[in-house]
């Protein structure tokens, strides 16, 4: 009797010393934060001061591009950083080329809708991310520089009707007697094509043999004029050829039912986007203070470490992505900051009561183990020295790529350096009249 007493106490002290172990680790590392982005009391950020030291770049994710929670509270936390930390610039996972010209024609319009409308539909037209460029807009007005760039290597708004003239203005500048060129003015043609496009053509579009090799001597012609003279223009120029060679001449369907095609063509575009990254960061933006707006799944390092479970769409874990392509060096200058949801809806809807709702957070995964320690929106920092529970070694389950719990690792710190938990995820309400 006494020997099983004896076993009953220590699984009992076992169990205490877990759940111990559990707040000890939540306590110190949680921190309760809101997501209403008009409140301008930042005390509940400041830890971030300490545990930003040394990041000169915050990536600030989203767990799916129709998660109003989320840019709310991303929007919140760049303000902060605009404001408080010194943090002066945006780029953008949208079109380098489109938020540059947005950028540009910003600063001589002083209508901020010019920057907006160079952004993702999903971005440019949610109520939730009205703040955020309110904010950008008063900063402005106050004389405070915010720079703005795009990494990504395709169009992302009608600016791209505006990219011909763009380049031939700056090629033929240089060179003015390439306009006779037959090569270059059939390549300009090419790129109207494009240009013009609409819906499924335009991010897919269709190119023959022969105005492809067309398409690849004008592209060549290009950069050898731009070379050494222009270093952006080069950078913008070889980026949307090579995305357009990624994107050209897939049709929806192949894409649907071909998945090897659809991981290639997402590879290619990470391995583009990390060389325009690399180029911002280590050139115009070399010792700013830099924010990156986008996708969590774009901002991960470490990938070849999370496993799959369920019906995740991408092998994760031999993926491309992003930041984990960029050197080292860059690499450790960067803070992850990535989203997760306990329970809510998602989608971009005119009526916000409606949305797709998003699987409920399973048992032992860290949406349901946040939850239950404490049911409020917080940030919970994963890079401290303090001991982890068992639980975060033990294939822990997050879901900070889709709504879905789908992924699992045994070390979540070493993919990203902060969690955002939204306990309820909100769809994006869409202001647009598109």
């Amino acid at each position: 009797m006494k020997k099983i007493l004896s076993l009953f106490a220590l699984f009992f002290n076992l169990l205490i010393t877990n759940a111990q172990n559990n707040d000890y680790w939540l306590n110190k590392n949680y921190h309760e934060v809101s997501i209403d982005a008009t409140n301008k009391d930042f005390s509940d950020l400041q830890f971030l001061k300490k545990e930003l030291e040394g990041k000169n770049v915050v990536a600030i994710g989203e767990q799916t591009h129709d998660d109003g929670s989320s840019f709310e509270g991303r929007n919140r936390l760049i303000q902060f950083l605009i404001s408080e930390m010194g943090y002066e610039a945006i780029l953008f996972e949208a079109g380098m080329f489109d938020v540059g010209f947005g950028a540009q024609s910003y600063n001589s319009s002083k209508n901020i809708d010019s920057l907006q409308k160079s952004l993702f539909r999903f971005w440019r037209n949610a109520a939730q991310n009205q703040s955020l460029f309110t904010f950008i807009d008063s900063q402005k007005k106050q004389g405070k520089q915010i720079y703005f760039d795009g990494f990504d290597c395709k169009f992302t708004s009608k600016y791209r009707l505006e990219y011909v003239d763009y380049i031939d203005s700056i090629v033929s500048n240089y060179d003015p007697a390439i306009k006779k060129n037959n090569i270059y003015i059939e390549y300009l043609k090419i790129w109207q094509y494009i240009s013009k496009a609409k819906g499924i053509k335009s991010a897919l579009p269709k190119i023959s043999k022969k105005d492809m090799i067309i398409f690849k001597q004008g592209t060549e012609l290009v950069l050898k004029t731009l070379e050494g003279k222009n270093d952006f223009a080069y950078q913008i120029t070889s980026s949307y050829y090579e995305g357009i060679l990624a994107y050209a001449n897939h049709s929806l369907l192949s894409l649907i039912f071909n998945k090897k095609k659809l991981i290639q063509m997402n590879n290619q575009r990470d391995v583009i986007m990390a060389d325009n990254l690399n180029f911002l960061l280590e050139n115009k933006y070399k010792n700013k203070k830099v924010i990156l707006f986008g996708a969590t799944y774009h901002f991960i390092k470490n990938n070849q470490t999370i496993q799959r479970i369920g019906k995740f769409p991408l092998p994760i874990e031999s993926s491309k992505i992003m930041v984990n392509l960029l050197p080292e060096k860059l690499q450790k200058s960067i803070y992850t900051i990535g989203f997760t949801a306990y329970s809510g809806k998602y989608g971009m809807v005119k009526d916000t009561t409606k949305g797709s709702s998003i699987e409920p957070a399973k048992e032992g995964s860290f949406e349901k183990k946040v939850y239950d320690f404490k049911p409020e929106n917080g940030i919970i920092t994963l890079n401290t020295t303090d001991k982890k529970p068992d639980w975060f070694h033990n294939n822990l389950s997050m879901r900070l790529f889709r709504y879905e719990s789908n992924t699992v690792c045994n070390d979540w710190s070493k993919v990203i350096n902060a969690v955002f938990f939204i306990k309820e995820m909100k769809p994006i309400k869409d202001i647009s009249k598109e």
